[in-house]
């Protein structure tokens, strides 16, 4: 039985294991509004992917370094390290004066670079971005899953977890 819910970010679901960089491209090819990414997104489910579990692995720790510290030079070094090698990035501003939205989307360099890892990272900074703040990411205190959580004192990321961890005390 799966443990997350499907309307959870992507990086979410990523860092915890529930999908795979294949579930990630093909999400990517399904919701990008680029022609030339989804052009390469779509060209990429065609082939064998690399293995990115030390990615995996690394980017967990991040997000769980940013439910504990915030956002610290580490944590941006390793996501900018990844932002920076594989994605053009695009900003496009609404409006007059800076008071309306910002689009803010990518396009990946070549097909030959770690696109697939930039596009997660990506996600997590415009996850971050758009919520100004990350107080909404947590880490569970019980099984140390990555959750997002509009609530101050969530320490859970379920009921089953609050149960284990004597949240219910």
């Amino acid at each position: 039985m799966k443990r997350y819910n499907s309307n959870d970010p992507l990086f979410v679901r990523f860092a915890n294991g529930d999908i795979n960089q294949y579930e990630v491209v093909k999400s990517v090819a399904e919701t990008t509004q680029d022609s030339e990414t989804k052009e390469i997104a779509t060209k990429a489910l065609d082939k064998q992917f690399l293995d990115i579990g030390v990615f995996q692995t690394d980017f967990k720790n991040c997000v769980k370094d940013i439910t504990e510290f915030g956002i610290t030079h580490r944590s941006r070094s390793f996501l900018d390290s990844y932002l920076s090698s594989s994605l053009l990035l695009f900003r496009r501003e609404q409006g007059l004066g800076g008071t309306g939205s910002v689009e803010t989307w990518y396009r990946p360099i070549g097909e030959g670079t770690p696109w697939v890892e930039g596009a997660i990272c990506f996600n997590l900074a415009s996850f971050i971005r758009s919520r100004g703040s990350v107080k909404e990411i947590k880490s569970c205190k019980t099984c140390s899953r990555i959750f997002v959580h509009k609530g101050e004192h969530a320490v859970y990321c379920s009921e089953s977890c609050k149960a284990i961890g004597g949240g219910n005390k």
